[in-house]
C-alpha cells in the first residue's frame, strides 16, 4: 500500500488522546467505605461487567474514528497484484505502433484495450497517451480522460522499429503530483527492450503476436568487388520464423521485367536464392507471397555497380602497383597513374589517391586533397613512411596522436582485424593474415576507428570518413606482406572499403539521409528532414535509393515473463482490470460506521 498525502499519517498520534482520557479519569475514582454491600454486589455486579465492556468499545470507536479520518486523508493506494479500477495516478499510456504490430488485428486490438485500461482509471487521473515510434503531426500532452481518450484514435501504425528504453527516461523526466504510472500496451517484442534497465511502475498489457511469419532479410550483390560485364547476380537472403515448412514463390519484379523462383524453407532456417540480371537493371522489388505480416514481404533494392576505379599512387608505386594489378594477363578494375607530389596532378579523373611513404605535404596540397575528399565516392589511403612533416602530422591528428617509430624486436604480426567490416569479412577463419610480418611500424593512440591491430595491441589500419592510414609502408624494409598471398586482397579490401561504401542506395525506415538535399516520397511528397518513415522508391537528387524495414521486426520473438520480471515489468491482462485501488472511501466509511456505533453505545 502506498499513500498520496503520507504527512497525514503524523494524524495517527492523536489515537493517543482518548486512551490517555480514559486511563486519567480511571485513575480518578475513588473507593468509599460501607457498612454492607453484600446484597447491592450481587445485584449489581452484571451491570457493572457491562459499563466496563462499554467504555473499551467506545475508546476503540473513537479510535477508529481518528484512525479512519487520517488514513482518508492520506489517500491510501492499494498496490497487490491486481492491476486495480478506479485508479488515481498520472498515467503514460505506451501504444506500440511498430512494425510487428502489423500482424492481423493486433494493433485494432491494442487500441481498444488502451480504451478500457484508461476508463478503469479514476476521473482525476491524468494521461499522457503516445506512440511508441514517432509519428508525424502528433503531439503528446498531458490531458484528462475524455482528451486521452480522442488521443486514442490520432495513434498510426508506424514503419519504424523502436526501443522502449527512451521513451521511458524521457516520461521519468516528467513532474506530475500524482504518482507516475507507465503502462505499455503491444506484442513486447524482445527487440523493444533492448539494453532496458530495470525500473518500476512499468506495466505490460500483452498483445498476443502473431508466430506465422516469412521475411526477406537482405539484398546483396554477390560479387559486389567486381566489375560486371554483361550480367550480375543478385543474392535474396530469406528468413522462415513460423513452425511450419514454407513452399512458395519468390519473384524479381522490374517494370515489364518478372522472374521467379520456387523455394522450400524449413522452420527457423534461412534460405538463398539468387537473380541474374542485366546491368542496365539496378533498382526493382523482391515480392515474396503472403502471410500474417505483409510488410516484410517486399524488399526495394537500389545498387551501383562496381565500375573501373582510377587510382593515382603519390611516392614509391613498385609493390602497389604490383598488387592492384599484377600481370596484363590478369584484368582488374583498377586504371593506375603515379606522381611524385600531387602539387601540379589534377585529381579530378581519380577515384582512389594512395600516399605512399611522403614525407610531407604543402599547404596547397592540403587543400588540394580536402577538395578531393569532399566527393563522397573518393577516398585516400595514407602509408606511413619514416619521416612525417608538420603539415602531414596536423593533417593526420583526426586519426589521433603520433608518438613516433616504434623500435620493433625482431618482428609483429597482425594480432586482431575487423571481420564485421564488409571487406574485411574475407579475413575471416583466415590463420595466413595473422602470419604477416612488420618490422616498423608507428605508435599512435587512435582517435578514429581502428580496423587492424598488431601483436603489441598498436594499430595497424585506422579508418575515419573516406581516409584509410596504415601505420606501416608496404615495403621490403617495413613487413614481408607483399610475399604473403593476402597482400592482393588485403589492398583490394582497402579500396574497395572507400569506393564502394555506398553500393548499395539503401536505407532503413527511421534512417536519416546523410546530406541536406531534395528528397521525394514514393507519394510524391518533399521530406522536411530527411528521414524515411515509410519503405518505397525515394528520389535523391539524380538517383533513386530504396527503403525498407529493419528485418530484426520480423522475428516473433516476444519478451519472456521471467525478463519481464527480472526488469521489474509488471504483467497484466485483460482479465485482471478489475477491483478497487483507491482506499480513501473504504476508510471514510470505517471513520463514519464507527461514529454511529459510538452515538449507539452512548445511548444505552
Amino acid at each position: 500500500m502506498k499513500f498520496l498525502n503520507p504527512d497525514y499519517l503524523l494524524g495517527l498520534l492523536l489515537i493517543a488522546v482518548p486512551i490517555i482520557i480514559h486511563l486519567y479519569y480511571k485513575k480518578r475514582l475513588k473507593k468509599i467505605l460501607f457498612s454492607s454491600l453484600m446484597f447491592l454486589k450481587s445485584a449489581e455486579a452484571t451491570r457493572l461487567r457491562w459499563y466496563k465492556l462499554k467504555e473499551i468499545l467506545i475508546l476503540i470507536m473513537r479510535c477508529l474514528i481518528i484512525a479512519g479520518m487520517f488514513f482518508a486523508l492520506a489517500r491510501p493506494q492499494y498496490t497487490g497484484k491486481l492491476f486495480a479500477k478506479n485508479r488515481l495516478a498520472a498515467v503514460s499510456v505506451i501504444i506500440d505502433n511498430s512494425i510487428s504490430m502489423n500482424y492481423n488485428d493486433n494493433f485494432t486490438n491494442a487500441l481498444k484495450k488502451a480504451e478500457q485500461v484508461i476508463s478503469n482509471y479514476s476521473p482525476k487521473s491524468i494521461f499522457y497517451v503516445t506512440p511508441l515510434c514517432e509519428q508525424k503531426n502528433f503531439k503528446p500532452f498531458w490531458s484528462n480522460k475524455h482528451s486521452a481518450l480522442e488521443n486514442l484514435k490520432k495513434i498510426k501504425l508506424s514503419y519504424l522499429s523502436c526501443p522502449l528504453k527512451d521513451l521511458i527516461n524521457n516520461l521519468k523526466n516528467e513532474n506530475t503530483a500524482l504518482p507516475k504510472e507507465y503502462i505499455y500496451i503491444g506484442d513486447g517484442q524482445k527487440i523493444n527492450f533492448k539494453d532496458m534497465e530495470p525500473t518500476k511502475d512499468l506495466y505490460w498489457l500483452k498483445i498476443p503476436m502473431g508466430s506465422e511469419n516469412i521475411a526477406i532479410e537482405d539484398v546483396s550483390v554477390k560479387d559486389p568487388f567486381q566489375v560486371p560485364k554483361d550480367y550480375y547476380e543478385l543474392k535474396v537472403n530469406i528468413k522462415n520464423y513460423s513452425k511450419r515448412v514454407y513452399r512458395g514463390n519468390v519473384q524479381l519484379i522490374v517494370d515489364n521485367y518478372i522472374k521467379q523462383n520456387v523455394c522450400e524453407i524449413s522452420p527457423g532456417q534461412n534460405l538463398i536464392t539468387t537473380f541474374a540480371l542485366p546491368v542496365t537493371i539496378k533498382k526493382g522489388v523482391i515480392q515474396l507471397d503472403k502471410d500474417s505480416l505483409d510488410i516484410d514481404n517486399q524488399y526495394f533494392f537500389s545498387k551501383s555497380l562496381m565500375t573501373d576505379i582510377k587510382v593515382l599512387i603519390v611516392g614509391s608505386d613498385a609493390y602497389i602497383r604490383t598488387g592492384l594489378s599484377p600481370s596484363n594477363s590478369i584484368s582488374t578494375p583498377f586504371q593506375i597513374e603515379n606522381a611524385s607530389t600531387i602539387k601540379k596532378t589534377d585529381l579530378r579523373p581519380f577515384q582512389i589517391i594512395i600516399l605512399n611513404g611522403i614525407e610531407e605535404l604543402t599547404e596547397f596540397e592540403i587543400i588540394k586533397l580536402n577538395n578531393f575528399l569532399s566527393q563522397q565516392a573518393n577516398g585516400l589511403i595514407i602509408f606511413l613512411g619514416p619521416k612525417i612533416g608538420a603539415n602531414f602530422k596536423n593533417f593526420l591528428a583526426v586519426f589521433g596522436t603520433i608518438e613516433g617509430q616504434i623500435d620493433v624486436e625482431g618482428y609483429l604480426n597482425i594480432k586482431w582485424i575487423d571481420t564485421e567490416y564488409e571487406p574485411f569479412r574475407i579475413f575471416a577463419d583466415n590463420p595466413g593474415i595473422n602470419l604477416i610480418k612488420f618490422f616498423k611500424s608507428y605508435r599512435i593512440i587512435p582517435r578514429a576507428q581502428v580496423l587492424a591491430k598488431l601483436s603489441n595491441g598498436i594499430p595497424l589500419i585506422l579508418y575515419h570518413n573516406n581516409i584509410m592510414l596504415i601505420t606501416s609502408q608496404f615495403n621490403e624494409a617495413s613487413t614481408d606482406i607483399i610475399y604473403n598471398p593476402n597482400f592482393i586482397p588485403l589492398l583490394h579490401s582497402l579500396i574497395y572499403g572507400l569506393t564502394n561504401k555506398y553500393t548499395d542506395n539503401e536505407f532503413r525506415t527511421g534512417d536519416k539521409f546523410p546530406r541536406q538535399v531534395k528528397i521525394k516520397s514514393p507519394d510524391g511528397e518533399v521530406l522536411s528532414e530527411n528521414i524515411f518513415f515509410k519503405p518505397g522508391f525515394y528520389a535523391v537528387e539524380k538517383e533513386t535509393v530504396g527503403v525498407n524495414i529493419d528485418h530484426l521486426e520480423s522475428n516473433p520473438q516476444i519478451l519472456s515473463p521471467e525478463m519481464a520480471n527480472e526488469l521489474g515489468i509488471k504483467i497484466i491482462t485483460p482479465e485482471s482490470l478489475q477491483g478497487f485501488s483507491d482506499l480513501t472511501n473504504i476508510f471514510l466509511l470505517i471513520a463514519f460506521c464507527a461514529l454511529i456505533c459510538e452515538l449507539i453505545l452512548m445511548l444505552l
